[in-house]
């Protein structure tokens, strides 16, 4: 009697588990419970560094010195690169290209 309910049971658990919306839901839900669980300790580390110092103590701490942050805007670069380099008076020099090269080379043989 029992072994007769106990292949009856194990039946309607396989015809369970054959169901398309077990086989692929369930795994599904399983993925998203898990998952939130597992970001919880990911974004945790996001507000345990929040009340550490400013980077630019701790690199005054590590003897790393910083730009200010007014030094580095792109205007800024636009003018030091300005000081360095003529940029209104340029030309455009064409390089030379691999198969180019190798017809100029078979012209002068």
């Amino acid at each position: 009697m029992f072994k007769e309910n106990f292949f009856e049971y194990k039946k309607s658990i396989e015809k369970f588990f054959k169901k398309k919306n077990v086989r692929y839901g369930l795994p599904f839900i399983l993925f998203c419970v898990c998952a939130s669980f597992a970001m919880t300790s990911v974004t945790e580390v996001r507000y345990k560094y929040r009340a550490v110092k400013t980077v630019r103590e701790e690199a005054k701490n590590e003897g790393l010195e910083l730009k200010k942050p007014e030094e580095t805007t792109i205007e800024a670069q636009y003018e030091i690169i300005k000081k360095e380099i003529d940029i209104d008076n340029w030309e455009n020099k064409r390089i030379e290209r691999p198969w180019e090269e190798n017809d100029e080379n078979a012209e002068k043989k």
